[in-house]
């Protein structure tokens, strides 16, 4: 299962995939800025797949303490620069979820982490 955006996947029946989306204002705010694409319309897009195909996932202390963990475990300023958005992608992922991201450092961090990618193109 690949994603456009920071979300992973798993299966809720052998041909029905269900996807777990940490929507972010970051991710919100990236479409905008960086792609021209309004945060209306990009909620105005994301919604009919929310009542499907995708499922938000909800920022506890239990997520958050592991992303917390994971970016201090793997960030350098340098040489592995993720953020905290990144760190909550990999908080949510559970066992058989796969990490989409064109992001080499998430990738990384994912792979160091034992959780399945997928390697997505770079845009731009």
């Amino acid at each position: 299962m690949a994603r456009r955006s920071p979300a992973s996947a798993t299966s809720c029946g052998p041909e029905t995939p269900l996807w777990r989306l940490p929507i972010s204002p970051r991710a919100l705010d990236v479409t905008e800025r960086l792609y021209g694409l309004g945060v209306d319309r990009a909620t105005h897009v994301l919604d009919p797949l929310l009542d499907g195909v995708l499922r938000p996932v909800p920022l506890d202390t239990a997520i958050a303490r592991r992303a917390a963990t994971l970016r201090a475990r793997h960030y350098h300023r340098s040489t592995r620069p993720i953020s905290l958005a990144d760190a909550v992608l990999l908080a949510t992922a559970e066992q058989g979820d796969r990490i989409a991201t064109a992001d080499p450092d998430v990738l990384a961090v994912a792979r160091a982490e034992r959780l399945a990618t997928v390697r997505l193109p770079r845009q731009g």
